[in-house]
């Protein structure tokens, strides 16, 4: 071989290795992700703080999806979780509204309005997600090891439907006045918290690695690794009722007794997978109307031993009152009479409408929002 060939042979070896050493240009996005728990699959064994969503485009998934194809991550992150504020054993503290040991009174008689733990009270929350493993957190326990992100308080946000009332002094007596949720303590606390990761919470993948999350299987639990739950999480509908006292509302009754902290005056239901027992022509109409056409629905009433009384001494109810369909004319011409128009789908005063089990309601306002963010790449043409 003669020096000139020599040179040329090893100016195209170094041009080689430099291709096949050099990476093919990339380009990164980072993406934000809002994980509602409303659209988590109700058909199935889950809870508003233990579900599974899928990254997919594909839309016979019936889990909470995601429309993308979650690939090439190299960074992901949580940037915070809003929880409802709420009692964290609900069913003990209407065991102690029962048993006299909370007392919340409305006349002269003075009230012991002990106030139990609720969700703001816990020094942190943790978040596991199955899938993810974070390597940058450890502890003294293994709820805190198995975590992917410890997260506290960042902020409270307060909302406007509290329908609890308040506190004055009557004398020397502390009464509840304005309290028309029947909540076992009046001044409840219905805000909403704000939790986040205090310290840095990334979790880092190398891109040879190619990483691809196609699931996430969610938990929220307390520091004791117990998993947060409501007293009911969802209700279940036994019947629906259109009494001739009432005949704008639909009193809709419940397989199980249910708390108006849970269930609150203003807050909005939305009910899933609706069937009748039975058979009748003005069905249709009402399903397409309660799961379909008007997908929240106001509570606007309680029922229990009667209406807006609840069973005695628990302070718990079977039934809620919600509207009937309404039409509105804002024409100025309308006579006051003809300005709302009621629809009672044709159902008859006094009718008792059976339905099967397989129905779910949820309360909407009891939901959380889980946001995430990430960072892929992608590999440039």
């Amino acid at each position: 071989m003669s020096d000139n060939e020599s040179i040329d042979f090893q100016e195209e070896f170094t041009e080689f290795i430099r291709d096949i050493s050099t990476d093919p240009p990339k380009s990164y996005k980072n993406n934000t992700f809002y994980i509602d728990s409303r659209d988590r699959n109700l058909g199935s064994e889950t809870s508003t703080f233990q579900f599974t969503i899928k990254f997919s485009d594909s839309e016979s998934s019936i889990d909470a999806r995601i429309p993308i194809n979650h690939r090439n991550i190299v960074e992901l992150d949580i940037k915070d979780i809003i929880i409802p504020n709420f009692y964290l054993n609900l069913s003990e503290s209407h065991f102690l509204f029962s048993q006299d040991i909370i007392t919340s009174n409305k006349t002269t008689t003075n009230s012991n309005n002990l106030r139990p733990q609720r969700l703001s009270d816990l020094q942190y929350i943790i978040l596991t997600i199955d899938e993810l493993k974070n390597q940058n957190i450890s502890g003294t326990n293994n709820n805190l090891v198995k975590s992917s992100f410890v997260l506290k308080v960042q902020d409270i946000e307060q909302i406007t439907n509290v329908n609890s009332g308040n506190y004055l002094l009557n004398g020397n007596r502390l009464v509840e006045i304005g309290n028309i949720n029947n909540s076992i303590l009046a001044e409840t606390d219905k805000s909403r918290i704000r939790y986040s990761c205090k310290e840095d919470s990334k979790i880092l993948y190398r891109e040879n690695d190619n990483k691809i999350i196609p699931t996430m299987s969610i938990s929220i639990t307390d520091p004791a690794g117990n998993s947060l739950n409501y007293m009911n999480d969802f209700l279940v509908i036994k019947q629906i009722h259109l009494e001739s006292a009432t005949n704008n509302r639909l009193r809709i009754e419940f397989t199980e007794y249910f708390s108006a902290e849970e269930y609150s005056l203003g807050d909005t239901i939305k009910i899933s997978n609706l069937n009748e027992s039975g058979s009748s022509e003005y069905f249709s109409s009402l399903e397409n109307f309660l799961t379909i056409e008007k997908q929240d629905h106001i509570i606007v009433g309680h029922y229990g031993d009667s209406e807006n009384t609840p069973i005695s001494k628990t302070k718990l109810f079977n039934s809620i009152y919600i509207p009937l369909k309404f039409s509105f004319n804002k024409d100025s011409t309308t006579s006051s009479a003809n300005i709302f128009s009621i629809q009672n789908f044709g159902i008859p005063d006094n009718t008792t409408i059976s339905v099967t089990s397989s129905n779910k309601v949820i309360n909407i306002n009891n939901q959380i929002l889980l946001t995430l963010k990430s960072k892929t790449f992608q590999i440039d043409n």
